[in-house]
């Protein structure tokens, strides 16, 4: 049964680990001996239920959890312990949701199942495992916390073991095959019988860079851009466009680890006008300036081979890299080992972009720089950028710019 309140979140970090923002995972355990506030999870985790009885709303949702639980939400999903009948204790894995869910779809996708773990996931965020099963969870969870430690007690980032990336990967995973095959599917007539509510502030994280409206969402839902506002008020403390920041500034992070892009070319690509702005917010919220964040945290791939950039970010890193090369999406797919479906399946999760119009996109950005600093002839700037003549760059700037790259130069100076 779903059930609503009305008060705020606190809007939780989306680091695995306070202490070390490159982690992918952190191990915790944690007690809970009376009701919590309402808590919005920026990132994914695993609860088991070691002791205790307690009654905890997940996205709307109210459920028993006890000893023998297993408790998975996934990013965007809230929280709230709403009664404590018996102290909860439980051991808390928390995990890079977005690493291990490529990992999984991409490159373990053996079967070519069609795997939507959020999907999966939400359908029961809680599972009853029986004896056996327990004794399974709990044996991943102590060789996790053998590997990382726990987190309460590390006051200082424990040095890496060799094969730590692989080891920890390979419990994570399975404790998510785990708790899928546990997780008993629900009906459609179930999954139609719920709220649109619990759906909300996921569906707006999964299609961030569509920059959705309320307007727009009111239909998707079937709902009042007004209580969807107040819905999104009560329950995060922010407003919409503000909630989609947060959920950006998440973004931002994940591209300055993983590509070469620079904060204004972020800052375009997910449809900000003002770069500064977005540099002097995400100081404030990362606590650390944008240039330190991504000089310091890009030794990330030196940790372990998992914190290699997730295949997306690597193609979309590539494609800007090299827009002036004669590229094409088959030589794009052989470099990665993927198929020429996948390379337009991975530009389509981050950018909305098929790799032809990615390509073209990115070739037509790095030419306005060129025809506003430079006088260079447009013949010159279309081969520079890539393009074998000025027709096929004219037709393709006309297509982001409704105007000729001419016309452009013309009128920016005309401006100055």
């Amino acid at each position: 049964m779903s059930k609503s309140f009305d008060e705020k979140f606190l809007l939780q970090t989306n680091q695995c680990s306070p202490y070390d923002v490159t982690s992918i995972c952190s191990c915790d355990v944690e007690l809970a001996s009376e009701p919590t506030d309402a808590i919005l999870h920026q990132q994914s985790r695993f609860w088991i239920i070691l002791d205790g009885k307690a009654e905890i709303n997940i996205q709307g949702r109210i459920y028993d959890v006890e000893k023998n639980s297993l408790v998975c939400i996934v990013p965007y999903q809230y929280t709230k312990i709403i009664k404590v009948e018996k102290p909860l204790v439980y051991s808390l894995v928390v995990f890079n949701f977005e690493l291990f869910n490529e990992l999984i779809k991409i490159h373990m996708n053996f079967y070519n199942e069609d795997i939507n773990l959020i999907k999966l996931i939400s359908v029961s965020n809680v599972v009853k495992c029986d004896d056996e099963k327990f004794e399974q969870v709990i044996n991943i969870f102590e060789k996790l916390k053998d590997e990382l430690g726990t987190e309460s007690l590390n006051f200082q980032v424990k040095p890496k073991n060799n094969f730590t990336g692989v080891y920890v990967s390979s419990q994570i995973l399975e404790l998510i095959s785990l708790f899928l095959r546990e997780n008993k599917q629900k009906t459609k007539k179930e999954l139609d019988s719920e709220e649109n509510y619990s759906h909300i502030i996921q569906y707006i994280y999964m299609n961030l860079r569509q920059n959705i409206t309320l307007k727009e969402l009111s239909k998707i839902f079937f709902m009042s851009p007004s209580s969807i506002s107040s819905y999104i008020m009560k329950m995060t403390g922010y407003n919409y466009s503000d909630l989609v920041f947060q959920m950006k500034i998440a973004r931002i992070q994940n591209f300055l680890l993983y590509t070469d892009m620079t904060l204004d070319e972020i800052s375009t690509f997910l449809r900000y006008a003002d770069s500064s702005y977005v540099s002097k917010v995400f100081n404030s919220k990362a606590d650390i300036n944008i240039s330190e964040y991504k000089k310091t945290y890009k030794k990330v791939n030196t940790i372990c081979k998992i914190k290699e950039s997730p295949v997306s970010y690597k193609v979309v890193d590539y494609i800007y890299n090299n827009y002036d090369l004669d590229l094409n999406i088959k030589d794009v797919s052989h470099k990665f080992g993927i198929s020429a479906l996948d390379v337009n399946y991975h530009l389509k999760f981050l950018v909305e972009k098929n790799f032809n119009c990615f390509l073209n996109y990115v070739r037509v950005n790095k030419s306005v720089q060129m025809l506003i600093d430079t006088d260079k002839p447009i013949t010159e700037i279309s081969k520079e950028v890539g393009y074998d003549n000025s027709r096929t760059y004219n037709r393709n700037f006309k297509k982001f710019y409704n105007t000729n790259p001419t016309d452009f130069r013309e009128r920016v100076k005309n401006k100055n």
